[in-house]
């Protein structure tokens, strides 16, 4: 039998605060998962006999009870956090500065914007993006709620407090609170409480918030090696489940005679949305590499590398049915040009493919094929035997900008004729990637083998996060398809 376990009363009684009285919640908590984690192990793959069922039942009882009473300090410590950090501000503001994540909320944008200038474990576009995220709110009619959420997530994430706290978390999971300081217990409560406010449906309900400097979400943008489509494309970071826009074929302009009546010229205005979409990686280290190395960097070099593998389809040929809409995807028959030969690839089709898109996309267009097809165009020759194409060299074609995607197909690949997407070209600025900010990190203590099914000695990482990708305007683009 296990060693006592004290109950809601026994710890409200024996407790002289709220921290201890918390502390004494969580272990508590932990001896019950413990001694339910026996029971299970003892049944086997048998059912639980009379007197074990009667006391995982009451075991299942007490758990309950425990975590409502831990629910009820934690909002209780929470509610005192955000009581203390009103009577600070009000207490420089009497002075003439104050400022923090609980400050009013046009003190916490203006230092979420210092911050912004300020961080220096952020890659420089990462920093850029942020950037165009808060003048993208701020200039937007109804973004104030977007703008306070946002500077509040930059605030909690990139405090040093926060990364402390989630480096222990990420060391020791199941214990690492505990070795909180009381700055670090602040910054974490702050960051769960804006992980509540970020919330759809049920995010809140385990994990932490990745801090900054961990965040694939904003680590991501300057990695294009394999997937060149998000360092081309327009991108932005939001706080909310779906970007809005508005988009307009613009004015036409007409020759009016003298004492003519002009036209209505005004524009037909459309409003395109981006939703996002969730996509989470999972991650195992052994409990000694968990115990011994700097897990949470580790952890997230293989998040944001997995975050890249997934996205490198979904932005080229996603469906847009949970997953991002490629920019293959969204375009039509119209912006579609069939190679001269089926399955074969010539000069005076790439050539061809360039002019079909319009003027006003030209000067910002780009390129994008699969490595095999690069080298083929490297090799065409002009009729005295020169290179057609010797740009490519210098990753150029046809005087615009040549990407390499691996995802794009090569010509003849496939077993249907007119069915390979050979070469992309167009204004990459015109498919938006969104990301919304505040990837979370839930941990999972031990994983247990499906043999017989005991612990492995592993603990696992889930990671989740949402983006979402579409073309705002089709005719951007067209694709060579042979």
């Amino acid at each position: 039998m296990p060693n006592h376990i004290r109950t809601v009363a026994e710890i409200r009684n024996g407790s002289d605060h709220d921290t201890a009285a918390l502390s004494d919640t969580l272990e508590a908590i932990d001896q019950i998962s413990a001694r339910l984690a026996d029971l299970h192990r003892s049944a086997g793959s048998a059912a639980l006999n009379a007197s074990a069922q009667r006391e995982w039942d009451a075991l299942e009882a007490q758990r309950s009870e425990l975590e409502a009473y831990r629910d009820d300090l934690n909002g209780a410590a929470q509610a005192e956090l955000e009581a203390r950090a009103q009577r600070v501000a009000d207490s420089r503001a009497r002075w003439g500065s104050h400022s923090g994540i609980n400050a009013p909320a046009g003190t916490s944008r203006d230092e979420a914007r210092r911050r912004v200038d300020e961080l220096r474990t952020v890659p420089d576009d990462g920093r850029e993006r942020l950037t165009r995220a808060f003048e993208r709110v701020e200039a937007a009619r109804d973004g104030a709620a977007e703008l306070d959420t946002l500077s509040r997530w930059l605030l909690v994430t990139s405090s040093e407090a926060y990364a402390r706290a989630a480096s222990k978390m990420f060391r020791d999971p199941e214990n690492g609170h505990r070795e909180f300081t009381r700055d670090e217990l602040d910054a974490y409560q702050s960051a769960k409480a804006v992980q509540r406010a970020m919330s759809i449906g049920t995010d809140s309900a385990g994990g932490f918030l990745l801090p900054t400097h961990l965040d694939p979400t904003i680590m991501l943008s300057n990695a294009g090696v394999v997937d060149p489509i998000r360092r081309l494309a327009r991108t932005e970071v939001i706080a909310t489940e779906t970007w809005n826009g508005v988009s307009s074929a613009g004015v036409t302009a007409s020759w009016d005679a003298e004492e003519t009546e002009v036209s209505d010229d005004s524009p037909t205005l459309a409003q395109p949305s981006v939703p996002t979409h969730k996509g989470a990686a999972f991650v195992a280290a052994s409990i000694e590499a968990a115990m011994d190395t700097t897990i949470g960097n580790q952890v997230s070099a293989l998040f944001v590398d997995a975050k890249q593998r997934l996205e490198g389809t979904a932005f080229l040929t996603g469906s847009g049915s949970g997953e991002p809409t490629g920019v293959i995807t969204a375009l039509g028959a119209g912006q579609k040009v069939a190679t001269a030969v089926a399955d074969a690839l010539a000069i005076a089709d790439v050539t061809g493919l360039q002019p079909e898109l319009s003027p006003r996309w030209q000067p910002n267009a780009s390129w994008l094929a699969n490595l095999e097809t690069i080298n083929q165009l490297g090799s065409f020759e002009t009729t005295n035997g020169a290179r057609r194409f010797p740009e490519i060299d210098n990753d150029r074609l046809l005087r615009k900008l040549l990407a390499e995607h691996s995802g794009m197909e090569t010509a003849g690949g496939t077993a249907a004729a007119g069915n390979d997407n050979v070469l992309l070209y167009g204004d990459f600025k015109q498919y938006l990637v969104v990301d919304r900010v505040g990837a979370t990190v839930e941990f999972i203590p031990h994983l247990f083998g499906t043999a017989n099914n005991r612990p492995t000695g592993q603990r696992g990482w889930y990671m989740y996060f949402r983006t979402g990708g579409d073309a705002l305007i089709d005719d951007a683009f067209r694709l060579l398809t042979a």
